[in-house]
């Protein structure tokens, strides 16, 4: 019977440590977001406004700014691949 209660408390106890981490996460979700964004090569990019660059689809990023060719329309945010050669 001893066995049987000290596995239980073992298994609440991983239970309460898997419940603080996952509260700390969800506090720091942006700070993680953001930490994300500069390590990763894929990021998002927002447009710049027409009069500030000379290409119709400039977008500017944690990595600088991007030209993205596509003659049909530019979102306002875009994920872009720098790796591509999407980045100046």
């Amino acid at each position: 019977m001893g066995s049987v209660m000290k596995s239980n408390t073992t298994f609440y106890g991983h239970l309460s440590v898997l419940a603080k981490l996952i509260g700390w996460l969800t506090l720091r979700w942006p700070l993680i977001v953001l930490a994300f964004s500069v390590i990763s090569p894929i990021s998002p990019h927002i447009r710049l406004p027409y009069v500030l660059s000379y290409s119709n689809c400039s977008y500017i990023g944690t990595r600088g700014v991007a030209y993205k060719d596509n003659d049909k329309s530019c979102p306002l945010i875009s994920m872009i691949d720098t790796r591509k050669g999407g980045g100046a």
